[in-house]
């Protein structure tokens, strides 16, 4: 059932593939620590708290809302997807952006890591970020993550800088709240020959 949610009571793994995406659409109760493997791409919903199998709430659980990402990449099917989740990035994993998503507030917002709660870690000199999807025929922003002006103050981002035909170009937008929104817009750029 495309609807249903999953719950890590203490620890899971989710292990995904060379070039495979494994994909949840209902939300995901953290009541303690998610491992990514593989080198796929793991694309979650949206984060929700649970203590000791209580009923899932809207306010993370210290120490038992974990996302650790030893290898392949993570991506967001919701804005909420690493809100209050304390998320850490090993050297060469990546926060992937689905450029075939269609949910208005994650083109918007991207992923959010704002709320109260919520840490964002990576092992390289930048957070590595890369697309999943279709390159677009034309000109098409999107948002990668909107992060707190605490986060913002540090953050660097190594975004994959050419998809399909399209080169990626990073601007920062400063959202009312403080919160710092990175988009992309990917647009063809320069002279193309095809030589047949």
């Amino acid at each position: 059932e495309p609807t249903r949610g999953v719950y890590i009571a203490t620890a899971a793994r989710f292990s995904v593939p060379t070039e495979k995406v494994l994909s949840f659409a209902g939300p995901i109760t953290y009541g303690g620590e998610l491992t990514k493997l593989g080198a796929g791409c793991l694309a979650l919903g949206k984060a929700q708290f649970s203590d000791a199998g209580a009923a899932p709430t809207d306010t993370p659980v210290a120490n038992a809302n974990v996302l650790t990402v030893t290898e392949g990449s993570v991506s967001a099917n919701d804005k909420d997807t690493f809100a209050g989740v304390a998320t850490s990035f090993a050297a060469g994993t990546a926060l992937c952006v689905d450029l075939d998503a269609t949910d208005a507030d994650l083109l918007a917002y991207g992923a959010t890591f704002t709320k109260e709660g919520t840490s964002l870690a990576y092992a390289d000199a930048a957070l590595k970020v890369t697309f999943r999807g279709s390159a677009p025929e034309g000109e098409k922003t999107v948002a990668i993550c909107t992060v707190s002006a605490e986060i913002a103050a540090t953050l660097k981002l190594d975004v994959q800088r050419k998809v399909g035909h399209c080169v990626a170009v990073v601007t920062p937008r400063t959202n009312d709240d403080g919160s710092v929104t990175y988009l992309a817009t990917l647009a063809k750029h320069g002279l193309m020959l095809i030589v047949r």
